[in-house]
């Protein structure tokens, strides 16, 4: 993901830097240079390639682990990205039954364990 795209990988991206790194981004999907900025910020401090190019190795460093009853913009990011791959799921923030049903059922579309928490096999196919 780098600088010019645009759709809910990059809202999924934005709610993470802001939860992550306390980048104050307005969450409009649109990877523009607000987002760039912040990437290469978050790079530098996690002492990765400041390149702006999202790829494997600054994935791994901005998605944590999320369990049920968690709440924030990292839940806002796994909400939206259920949402993206069609199980509606209300971006609220706060990862309820209604959202650990989805993701559930997301997990056992996708051969995860469907266990209700977002780890990073659970993040590798919800972003893609």
């Amino acid at each position: 993901m780098q600088n010019g795209d645009t759709g809910a990988d990059v809202k999924a991206l934005q709610y993470l830097l802001n939860s992550q790194h306390n980048a104050g981004l307005t969450v409009d999907g649109d990877f523009g240079p607000a987002t760039l900025a912040a990437v290469k910020s978050f790079q530098t401090a996690h002492k990765l390639t400041a390149d702006g190019v999202v790829g494997p190795n600054t994935w791994s460093a901005l998605v944590p682990t999320v369990n049920p009853g968690s709440t924030g913009d990292t839940v806002r990011a796994v909400q939206t990205e259920l949402t993206a791959h069609g199980w509606a799921t209300t971006v609220s923030g706060t990862l309820d039954a209604a959202t650990v049903t989805s993701l559930k059922a997301f997990q056992a579309a996708n051969g995860l364990a469907a266990d209700g928490a977002v780890n990073r096999d659970t993040w590798r196919d919800l972003i893609n």
